[in-house]
């Protein structure tokens, strides 16, 4: 991938994030991506990412995904973003509060 490549992909995956499109989301994964999750712990494979996903965009509906910073260096990225939103859909088996809440994260 060259820079461009990576930038453009982190493109796509923003523009997934706002319009909800998990399947978009999940197809930005390799078919046997890895991902460390808070909520599901390590999960393998596209459709295991996918209800990651699902299960984020579920208990935070109104979540907004605020780009800060893409570090870029050869084929290694580090994402910087903060999600904020409420909580609307319950969370890890958790009724949900309604409370708001901002959170850091790197990808």
């Amino acid at each position: 991938m060259t820079r461009q490549d990576i930038l453009a992909l982190f493109d796509r995956r923003q523009v997934a994030y706002d319009r909800r499109d998990v399947l978009t989301l999940t197809n930005l994964h390799a078919e046997d991506g890895v991902v460390e999750s808070l909520m599901a712990g390590t999960v393998r494979g596209r459709k295991a990412i996918g209800d990651v996903y699902r299960a984020w965009l579920t208990a935070f509906p109104d979540v907004v995904i605020t780009p800060e910073d893409l570090l870029i260096d050869g084929l290694r990225a580090a994402h910087v973003v903060t999600h904020t939103g409420s909580d609307r859909g319950g969370f890890m088996g958790l009724p949900p509060t309604g409370k708001p809440f901002r959170l850091p994260i790197v990808h």
